[in-house]
């Protein structure tokens, strides 16, 4: 149960510096902003937060609980962008 509101919500317990409590989707979200091959451009990934951000607010959501995924993902790599464990 507590799997499916984890889903529906789009909460999420990813840890994005560790990668502890992701799925396998969500490491691979990551991965494409912050893992090896990524170019790391911290104005890149705050473009790609403003456009979910947009789709939030447009009343046009397709699946609110992937947006509302990426955005807490996209939020925490901005947070911790200059941490060096990322």
């Amino acid at each position: 149960m507590r799997e499916y509101v984890v889903e529906k919500s789009g909460r999420s317990k990813c840890d994005v510096l560790w990668g502890v409590g992701c799925s396998d989707m969500e490491l691979k979200y990551v991965d494409k902003w912050i893992g090896p091959n990524a170019d790391r451009k911290k104005d890149v990934i705050m473009a790609e937060k403003q456009k979910w951000d947009k789709e939030m607010t447009s009343g046009q959501i397709k699946n609110f609980a992937q947006v509302k995924q990426r955005l807490m993902m996209l939020e925490k790599i901005l947070s911790n962008f200059n941490n060096p464990e990322l």
